[in-house]
């Protein structure tokens, strides 16, 4: 391939390593056999007819017959538009047959593998959220998930948290960190603690780059997310007290505040109903 023509190696889904190679070396250099694209990618002849074979079932690439056969790559934004609408196909499919099951219920701990799929739990857990969301985020954090959470406040959820740099979500009760300043200095990555309801929970640390991640739990288990729901909740109170308290305010506001937080935040979670029903 033409040096910087990508980032990276070429990720198809669907698609085998050896198919992904041959595509792509097809895309920099149209019009090849499968002989001549087997000496370029230094791969067993039998094994690249094989890959052509494949990707012309899949729509990736064109073949002139002849003798021999020349192979060309279907255009890259052309094949995308096929694989995407093969993917709602699917997708639809899986709804139909699959959808209206409920799972079993799970409590065990799930480790996240990465940063990707890490954002895209975070996206999830707000966007499926009914009554009472917390969060603790970074401030690169709540850039990305800003569309979600404004989702979640107007359709009703009451949503409580701490955040460290100025932002302004419409409905969403957020408190700035009075030493963020000195937790940000602290910790070399960004970290991201959700709780949706008291019933789902995402502790999670990333890199700042926004490329990696160092770790990431997500449970259901009733217990623990009500454990740190409540843990969460009172750190996010705590904040807003401090806040208000070098702000002057007077003992009776200060008592307000936290009958409100607790009628709004603290009892009114599912998973709080859910763990006494257990208990």
């Amino acid at each position: 391939m033409r040096k910087g023509a990508t980032d990276g190696p070429l990720s198809l889904p669907g698609f085998n390593v050896l198919e992904q190679q041959a595509y792509g070396a097809l895309l920099q250099a149209p019009g090849q056999t499968g002989y001549k694209l087997a000496q370029v990618l230094k791969k067993p002849v039998a094994n690249i007819y094989k890959a052509l074979e494949s990707l012309l079932e899949k729509g990736a690439v064109l073949v002139e017959d002849g003798d021999p056969a020349v192979y060309r790559a279907t255009p890259i934004a052309e094949l995308f538009d096929k694989l995407e609408t093969e993917l709602r196909k699917q997708r639809k499919a899986a709804l139909r047959q699959l959808g209206g099951r409920t799972p079993p219920p799970d409590e065990r701990v799930y480790r996240l593998g990465s940063r990707e799929q890490t954002i895209q739990r975070a996206r999830g857990m707000i966007a499926s959220s009914k009554r009472v969301l917390l969060l603790d985020v970074f401030p690169n954090l709540v850039s990305e998930l800003a569309a979600e959470i404004s989702a979640a406040a107007a359709r009703g959820v009451k949503i409580a948290g701490q955040i460290y740099a100025p932002a302004q979500i419409s409905g969403a009760m957020l408190t700035l960190r009075a030493e963020r300043e000195q937790v940000l200095q602290r910790w070399a990555g960004d970290w991201m603690n959700l709780v949706a309801d008291g019933q789902e929970l995402l502790i999670s640390a990333l890199e700042r780059s926004g490329k990696g991640l160092y770790q990431a739990v997500w449970t259901r288990s009733p217990y623990l997310v009500w454990s740190f729901h409540s843990a969460l909740y009172a750190e996010i109170l705590l904040s807003r007290l401090r806040v208000e308290i070098e702000n002057g305010a007077s003992k009776r506001k200060l008592l307000q505040l936290v009958e409100d937080y607790h009628d709004r935040i603290a009892t009114d979670a599912p998973g709080y109903k859910r763990l006494a029903s257990q208990l």
